[in-house]
């Protein structure tokens, strides 16, 4: 499905409301996210700054997910702008790798222990890599020379090329004890280190597929096996514990959990397993912020990675996910604003990281679940509804203060989406 119509009660709402703005068409959607990419990105990220140590964070967290929109931006309209953002952007964000900028030889930007930075900003690239590879998006033989600024010609496939160089690097050196069959990415490189949160995990698994498909290499094609299989697996926790060693007996818990009402949800450890009572009592489930994060794997894959003919992740894993929002995120609305549990359950009190817990107090991340659109037709609450009645707020922050590039990839969704 490529378009959306708002239902009669949104347009309601809509045209009834004191709102200062009214954002309702595929051009009104647009503005906003050249409007919202200038606060944020241009502004507040300054992509091209020289490297700075403290500012991995900005590449990791911030600069993929902008990438990311800029390529589903192109790819919504055709407009080069968006291309040539994310040229500029990603040609100047490999300059600052740490083996190229002089700091060390490590090909990575991340410190740790926030190595998911650098699965976050593989997985921007190997996303561009695949769309150029496999999907045709862009035309190879085209010269950018002048977009990234470089003295001979350089036409499209050679910075594809690049790319896949500089990212297998990178893959190369996580390749050394941080991943696991087991385990999939860890905390430290050690052969018994524990596995990282679910949140670390996902953009390496898509990164391992794109570049698999992309490369034709069947090694990270079976990685990204490994990884959905992690996704569907079952963990035994050790909730008990004497003399601070864990004992039995051993918890059980689905790492994919489907509530009886259709909901999906997890914790946010994933399928690391809780050792003790202090580990047990503070996993609680998902926030909705690392939530997008996590579900960037089972998106990237869906009806496209198979084992013995079988899909790993399917329609059916995104309509639950889509009854998660309308079901236990979305709490209904308040002076016309939507009301956002923090958490994926429908709770609000988040134990790992108590500076998310509250009411509305995630609630800009309502942008980034526009994915969900795509199912909207099998549903009688809409995804659309709640996102545009949400921008068209009084709630809504124009500003752009307490909205990420995540947010941006949201209303790249809106543009897809919109007729």
């Amino acid at each position: 499905m490529r378009q959306f119509l708002l239902t009669f009660a949104s347009f309601f709402i809509l045209i009834n409301s004191a709102f200062s703005q009214n954002f309702q068409n595929r051009e009104d959607f647009i503005a906003l996210y050249d409007d919202l990419y200038h606060k944020i990105v241009e502004k507040r990220y300054k992509p091209f700054t020289p490297f700075d140590i403290t500012r991995s964070a900005v590449y990791g967290d911030g600069m993929s997910y902008a990438m990311m929109a800029d390529v589903m931006m192109y790819e919504n309209t055709n407009d080069e702008k968006y291309l040539n953002n994310f040229l500029k952007s990603s040609y100047h964000i490999l300059s600052l790798r740490r083996d190229k900028n002089g700091e060390n030889e490590s090909a990575r930007w991340s410190y740790d222990p926030s190595m998911y930075h650098d699965g976050l900003i593989m997985w921007a690239y190997s996303h561009f890599i695949y769309k150029a590879r496999v999907e045709n998006l862009v035309d190879l033989e085209k010269d950018i020379s002048d977009i990234i600024e470089v003295d001979s010609v350089f036409i499209m496939d050679d910075l594809v090329d690049l790319y896949i160089k500089e990212i297998n690097k990178v893959l190369d050196y996580y390749d050394s004890w941080w991943y696991g069959r087991k385990a999939g990415i860890k905390t430290i490189p050690k052969r018994s280190a524990r596995p990282g949160h679910f949140n670390f995990q996902s953009a390496y698994a898509a990164t391992f597929f794109y570049m698999g498909m992309a490369t034709e290499n069947e090694e990270l094609l079976q990685r990204a096996k490994e990884m959905a299989r992690l996704y569907k697996s079952v963990v035994k926790d050790k909730p008990r514990c004497v003399s601070g060693s864990p004992v039995p007996p051993y918890k059980k818990r689905d790492v994919w959990e489907i509530t009886q009402d259709s909901c999906l949800i997890w914790k946010h450890w994933g399928w690391r397993p809780a050792k003790c009572k202090n580990d047990y009592n503070s996993m609680t489930y998902d926030d909705i912020s690392h939530g997008v994060l996590v579900f960037v794997f089972p998106l990237t894959v869906k009806n496209k990675l198979n084992e013995d003919s079988v899909f790993f992740f399917t329609d059916q894993d995104l309509h639950y996910m889509h009854n998660t929002f309308t079901k236990r995120i979305f709490a209904g609305y308040e002076d016309g604003c939507p009301q956002i549990n923090s958490r994926m359950d429908g709770g609000n009190e988040i134990n790992f990281e108590p500076k998310l817990s509250g009411l509305n107090n995630l609630r800009a991340r309502v942008l980034a679940y526009s994915f969900l659109i795509e199912c909207d037709d099998k549903f009688e609450n809409k995804v659309s509804d709640i996102v545009v009645n949400y921008i068209n707020s009084d709630c809504f922050p124009h500003s752009g203060a307490g909205l990420a590039s995540m947010d941006l990839m949201g209303i790249a969704n809106l543009v897809r989406y919109c007729e």
